[in-house]
């Protein structure tokens, strides 16, 4: 009996070293789960102070690459069109068009006034001023007649601050503003000199300064109402979102990139060019892996390496985060084994 356990033993551990010295490989595949970002986003969103700021997203580095801001008045009536007719966004498409009717205002005020100096630098250049010196004549008969009624005025209130019917108070009061409208009256008089006897070089010089800085401004109001066309930095497609502060994300639909998190333990098997199966809507997807990120990350208590996968398709996504396998080196039986037993017994 003794003979038979020990001859039985002998073949099996024969057997099992002919196996283990066999040339053959077993699959050893990880399965894992990864996540699909477009390999670039370009978000748009609201700001707490009113403003539309946006990001151009980098998801194969990590990187917001660029950051603009539009900024609204806050007394502002203002709107936002986002571009949804046009389902394929080419690079230089407008994406959305922000109206401001606050600065629309400002720059037609900015036009007015750029326009009024300028008919009074051409009247100070050319000397034909009739049509000025005869409304600034009005102007100046305005004031003339100020003066007369407040004289008027002053007059009845002196008979009676003499007769101590008003008090000293309602009597400097009605003083004051009859050298108000004097002082009015004499300015349109010196006005009207001017424009009669001609503009001295000083005030031709004051009205070109003028119309150089109202422009300067309006080229500023300008380059704003320009920023308000938000343009596509690359081609994509709009997509919504269901945030209130998101007002529109562009997403790239041709490249993507998957980020697929790898235990630690077993990520040291892992290199670049390890193929990866995922299927979305029945069909299969195998990418290779491009890079991994330099440091690990803690997800749920443990340690994971992330591993990086960029790939074209004409497929849009349908979903984001799949179940895969990545293929790793295939292994003997002996290796396996030898494997288990360092793992048992910790011998690493």
């Amino acid at each position: 009996m003794n003979d038979f356990i020990k001859n039985n033993w002998t073949g099996i551990l024969v057997i099992s070293l002919i196996l283990l010295s066999l040339p053959i490989k077993i699959s050893n595949e990880i399965h894992t789960f990864l996540k699909i970002l477009p390999a670039q986003q370009f978000v748009a969103i609201k700001g707490s102070n009113g403003q539309i700021i946006t990001h151009l997203i980098n998801n194969v580095t990590g990187i917001v690459e660029k950051l603009e801001t539009i900024q609204v008045d806050r007394e502002d009536f203002a709107s936002l069109k986002v571009n949804i007719d046009n389902p394929n966004i080419a690079l230089g498409d407008t994406l959305a068009t922000f109206y401001s009717s606050h600065t629309d205002l400002i720059l037609e005020e900015m036009k007015g006034e750029i326009l009024r100096q300028q008919k009074l630098l051409n009247s100070q250049l050319s000397g034909e001023k009739s049509s000025i010196i005869s409304e600034q004549e009005k102007i100046y008969e305005i004031a003339k007649t100020k003066v007369i009624n407040q004289k008027k005025i002053y007059n009845r209130k002196s008979e009676l601050f003499n007769k101590k019917l008003i008090s000293q108070e309602e009597f400097d009061d009605v003083k004051d503003l009859l050298n108000i409208v004097k002082l009015e009256e004499e300015k349109e008089y010196q006005k009207l000199l001017t424009f009669k006897t001609g503009s001295r070089q000083e005030d031709i010089q004051l009205t070109k300064e003028t119309i150089s800085n109202i422009k300067k401004q309006k080229n500023v109001i300008e380059k704003r109402i320009n920023n308000y066309h938000i343009i596509a930095p690359f081609n994509g497609k709009i997509l919504g979102s269901y945030s209130l502060d998101t007002l529109f994300i562009l997403s790239d639909v041709n490249l993507y990139v998957a980020i697929i998190p790898v235990d630690i333990e077993e990520s040291s098997e892992i290199i670049n060019d390890n193929k990866i199966s995922f299927i979305d809507l029945g069909k299969e997807y195998d990418i290779a892996i491009n890079n991994m990120e330099p440091e690990s990350k803690i997800i749920n208590g443990k340690n994971f390496a992330i591993f990086k996968a960029e790939f074209k398709t004409d497929k849009i996504l349908h979903n984001n985060l799949f179940e895969c396998s990545i293929d790793r080196e295939k292994k003997s039986l002996f290796n396996i084994l030898k494997d288990n037993f360092i793992n048992i017994f910790n011998l690493r």
